[in-house]
């Protein structure tokens, strides 16, 4: 029986016999589950910037005004620029492994549902 091909792309490859991500193979036999999870990192460096620009503020130096006032306001274009990563999450005998990461959350979505595809078809 020839493996079918769930899914191909940029390196991953899902089909129903094994998972393929950055060289490491896992076999479809072995993986139990396999979910789709979002990382909820908190933006620290940027509530930083955002702390010491009102600290530059504060400090009443009217030639530091502009510094502090750019220091403001590159916090907070960080923390809206900021992407959100989502992660491919397999379960097997031996644990859990976060295998791959992407911001592009249709992309791991697309893998995590060729696995299951893949699971089920196993049976």
């Amino acid at each position: 029986m020839s493996e079918q091909i769930f899914f191909e792309h940029d390196g991953v490859r899902v089909s129903s016999a094994r998972f393929v991500v950055k060289g490491a193979t896992y076999p479809i036999s072995a993986i139990t589950s396999v979910r789709a999870v979002r990382s909820k990192t908190f933006p620290l460096l940027a509530i930083v910037l955002i702390l010491i620009g009102f600290g530059i503020l504060l400090g009443g130096e009217p030639t530091l005004l502009i510094f502090g006032l750019a220091t403001i306001a590159l916090g907070v274009v960080w923390i809206i620029k900021k992407k959100e990563l989502y992660s491919v999450v397999l379960q097997t005998s031996s644990g859990e492994s976060q295998v791959l990461e992407s911001q592009d959350r249709q992309y791991i979505h697309s893998v995590v549902d060729a696995l299951n595809n893949s699971i089920v078809q196993r049976g």
